[in-house]
């Protein structure tokens, strides 16, 4: 069901950016396979940036397995993907929200604009929000967009710091 929603419903026109025909969707899980090659390398960039949460083997099984969605922004006549976001559905025990787990692509700036289809998409899932684990200086930006800072996250790993059972 959450596939016919997410297909459904996710694809925009999102207008010109400085001349350019830039659409954004979310890819139905027969695709995903279709753009992999070429949205890889950015959700792997994005990733070293977090902290060691994922490897693009999760992502891809998730992506896969429909525990996470992906997204690409294009650009008309030539369907030329220019970036790419992976989401999940995140259930607290008090709120449903939506979560940006990686963003990447040719320009970061190609999404501030086009972030309401995420949004409009986890609203219709039943989220209350929608939120991201960011650096500082892309927080800033968010602002702009109407997000807030919430709180910050600070980690330190430890020697040996496998939490593997044996």
């Amino acid at each position: 069901m959450l596939e016919k929603e997410f297909t459904s419903l996710t694809h925009q026109v999102l207008g010109s950016n400085s001349d350019r025909d830039l659409r954004g969707t979310g890819v139905p899980v027969d695709m995903i396979d279709g753009v992999w090659m070429k949205v890889q390398p950015w959700i792997n960039k994005a990733l070293e940036f977090g902290n060691g949460e994922f490897e693009i083997g999760d992502i891809y099984s998730a992506l896969i397995d429909r525990e996470m969605q992906l997204w690409i922004i294009y650009e008309r006549p030539e369907n030329h993907i220019v970036l790419a976001v992976v989401t999940q559905i995140v259930e607290y025990p008090q709120k449903k929200a939506c979560r940006v787990v990686a963003l990447g692509g040719e320009n970061h700036l190609l999404w501030e604009e086009r972030l309401v289809i995420i949004e409009r998409w986890a609203m219709e899932q039943g989220c209350s929000s929608l939120e991201a684990f960011v650096r500082s200086g892309l927080a800033k930006k968010m602002k702009n967009l109407g997000y807030n800072s919430i709180y910050t996250v600070v980690s330190k790993e430890f020697l040996g710091g496998d939490n593997s059972e044996s």
